[in-house]
């Protein structure tokens, strides 16, 4: 009987473990042509705005001033961050009521119709057009809490730290490809890697509905749930709720600091380069990729052989700590291979705790709680990353954007020390 029964369990066991296995494929790869596709416009975005001694450079054709554009630079990396603030925690709930898969198949039709909008105000030198566009493509962007659901609702929970690395591995390989693509792609016209991003969307799209498993069986009727909305008081609201959540809200903080330093770095690191190491467009496509390669070594190799041996909870502190010394370094060398290294070291910490933060939430919830709270991280990190590039374009165009990422690096060490603080050394 036992032999029977082991042989029945083994077998149900590796058919889990298949299936498991075909999820994380299919979310590894949908995120990472996700991000291809917002990597083939890295090179693209500060052009546009940022550099006014690129040939891209919009503002050249209206006489604005050098400052105007750097704000301008700074809102329309806000808008994004803005939109994807609003929709995170709608797409964490209406996946709990309607299922992971048609939530990010939908999310990524919207980013087609939204890269081929910016595309087209490109083309007709349309700055309203382009700050609508990518607030559109914020909103779909807050579908990556989904994608962690999906994870979170496949795999067991000693799994979850080490599989949450194949987002951070997708997100870094799509950089490693995207900006260097992006930047060949520039020779065709400006517009040209919005159209491609917006075919690889698309595509993306059809391939979820196709391949992807859905891993969240609604039990609850429709009628029983709260009717769903979309304003920025509900998301505001939904950061006040994980900023009040007794146990998780110095989780929640720290992250949110995280993402403070990080946006500041994002929206103006391509602004420095360009100053201070006089970087082409070709030159950031292929710093951005060695960033993403960066991230890849970081999650499929560090990650993972930390999580063997720490905790999501003991990793957290020292990994902000790198990446504030990572931020650091980026703002004060003045010789390139430094910078490299520093880049490693920036990226080595924002991947260990991009993936533990989203692990370490999830293990202190119910599985039914899941999509809700990573929603809600999703809100804190959008907030986290909406607020400073208005702040930094006010920086850059009254100083410098040397001084935003001093003051980035300054933002993250804070965060380590409160996670230190307030988490690991209050429970010891």
């Amino acid at each position: 009987m036992c032999t029977v029964d082991c042989g029945a369990t083994k077998g149900a066991n590796r058919a889990m473990m298949t299936i498991m296995k075909r999820i994380l494929a299919v979310i590894f790869f949908t995120v990472f042509i996700d991000l291809l596709g917002v990597g083939m416009i890295v090179p693209v975005l500060p052009q546009l705005l940022g550099n006014p001694d690129s040939p891209l450079y919009l503002l050249s054709k209206t006489g604005e001033s050098v400052k105007l554009g750097l704000i301008l630079h700074g809102v329309l990396f806000s808008l994004y961050a803005m939109g994807q603030f609003i929709a995170s925690p709608l797409l964490g709930q209406l996946s709990d009521r309607i299922g992971r898969r048609r939530v990010l198949a939908s999310a990524m039709f919207v980013t087609a119709f939204a890269q081929a909008g910016f595309a087209y105000a490109i083309g007709a030198l349309s700055l309203l057009l382009l700050f609508i566009t990518r607030f559109i493509a914020g909103l779909a962007s807050g579908n990556i809490p989904v994608a962690q659901a999906v994870i979170t609702d496949a795999v067991a929970d000693d799994k979850r730290s080490s599989s949450m690395g194949i987002i951070g591995a997708a997100f870094g390989l799509g950089l490693i490809i995207g900006p260097y693509i992006g930047g060949k792609l520039i020779v065709f016209g400006p517009s040209t890697p919005f159209w491609v991003a917006a075919a690889l969307a698309f595509l993306n799209g059809i391939f979820l509905l196709i391949a992807l498993q859905e891993t969240h069986v609604v039990t609850v009727k429709k009628s029983d749930l709260p009717p769903l909305g979309i304003s920025l008081r509900s998301a505001f609201v939904e950061v006040r709720k994980a900023f009040t959540h007794s146990s998780l809200r110095a989780v929640y903080i720290v992250y949110f600091l995280m993402q403070l330093g990080f946006a500041m770095f994002m929206s103006f690191a391509t602004v420095y380069f360009t100053n201070r190491f006089g970087f082409t467009a070709e030159a950031l496509g292929v710093y951005f990729a060695f960033t993403g390669f960066c991230a890849v070594v970081a999650q499929v190799i560090v990650v993972r052989y930390v999580a063997r041996r720490h905790t999501e909870q003991s990793v957290i502190s020292p990994g902000l700590a790198l990446h504030a010394l990572g931020l650091l370094g980026i703002a004060i060398v003045g010789h390139i291979p430094v910078l490299y290294f520093a880049t490693f070291v920036l990226a080595v910490g924002y991947g260990l705790v991009h993936a533990n933060t989203p692990a370490l939430l999830s293990l202190r919830v119910e599985k039914a709680e899941r999509g809700v709270v990573l929603g809600y991280l999703g809100s804190v990190q959008a907030l986290g990353l909406a607020i400073p590039p208005l702040i930094a374009g006010f920086m850059a165009a009254s100083f410098s954007a040397q001084s935003v990422l001093i003051t980035a690096s300054l933002i993250v060490a804070f965060a380590s020390y409160y996670f230190h603080h307030h988490i690991t050394k209050a429970q010891a």
